[in-house]
């Protein structure tokens, strides 16, 4: 036992570790074969579109749309200061480039033939046109001019952010509440079709008892099971109403224009995230 422990720790003596390292590689993504489980489409996905409602194909959507951008004082304010902030970027970068300046006259005069010009003068028509064209430049060695152009175009991407935030804002917020009305109506749908089945158990049932195949007791479970899907159907007819108003006020019109909304019709296009998030 002595001479085989003792063997052993000599191999051990002898033994190097060169060689020995961490030698696996990560997995390449393309190498994993998920096309069938995350789709094909999450390879070529592509950042939303500014009017990024009209991949529903829903010409009523992509009205509610257009009114309520066009009638929110937010968007107007948001679109007043983008205006201004252009314009004084462009005031700003007016010095950073040369200065041309025309200016042209033309002066026709009549020489009476009783004043004190004897003729030819007298009596005759002279025309004096004058052109004066000058050129300026203003050197920015101390770099003013381009400092106050760059803070100009800041305040412009500034104003261009809030823009898009308040359209995005107000399209996503129409979006959302048209989407709840579209599945409240899906909703709607399979409510009455339950009321509906549950109406035809009862007259079964009904058939079933007075022929002594059932009791008392299963036609009175059925028929307290029909109440609660009215009361469902005039819940979602209520939240329908409420999607309406919240549409007709987010388009900034009364409770009467939310009325003439109709059912959506979104043809819901395959969505796919952007290969870089």
């Amino acid at each position: 036992m002595k001479r085989a422990l003792l063997l052993v720790l000599l191999l051990a003596g002898c033994a190097s570790d060169r060689g020995i390292g961490h030698r696996s590689t990560p997995a390449d993504p393309a190498a994993l074969q998920a096309e069938k489980s995350l789709g094909a489409e999450s390879a070529t996905g592509e950042w939303p579109a500014l009017d990024w409602w009209k991949r529903f194909g829903d010409p009523q959507l992509d009205t509610l749309v257009d009114e309520a951008l066009a009638g929110s004082p937010n968007m107007r304010l948001a679109q007043a200061r983008l205006d201004q902030a252009r314009a004084q970027a462009r005031i700003a970068r007016a010095p950073l480039r040369p200065q041309v300046n025309a200016d042209a006259s033309v002066n026709r005069q009549r020489f009476s033939e009783n004043y004190i010009f004897p003729p030819p003068i007298g009596g005759s028509s002279y025309t004096t046109t004058q052109l004066d064209l000058s050129a300026s430049w203003e050197a920015d060695f101390w770099g003013r001019n381009r400092a106050a152009y760059e803070a100009a175009l800041g305040r412009t991407r500034a104003a261009q952010a809030e823009a898009f935030a308040a359209r995005l804002a107000l399209s996503a917020g129409v979006g959302s509440v048209y989407v709840q009305l579209a599945r409240a109506y899906d909703q709607l749908d399979l409510a009455r079709r339950t009321l509906e089945d549950r109406e035809r158990v009862q007259s079964l049932t009904t058939d079933r008892v007075r022929a002594g195949l059932d009791s008392r007791l299963e036609l009175k479970q059925v028929e307290t099971s029909i109440p609660a899907a009215r009361a469902r159907i005039a819940q979602i007819e209520e939240e329908i109403s409420l999607a309406r108003s919240q549409l007709a006020a987010l388009l900034g019109n009364g409770p009467d224009r939310g009325h003439a909304v109709e059912r959506p019709q979104l043809h819901m296009a395959a969505v796919a995230l952007p290969s870089r998030v």
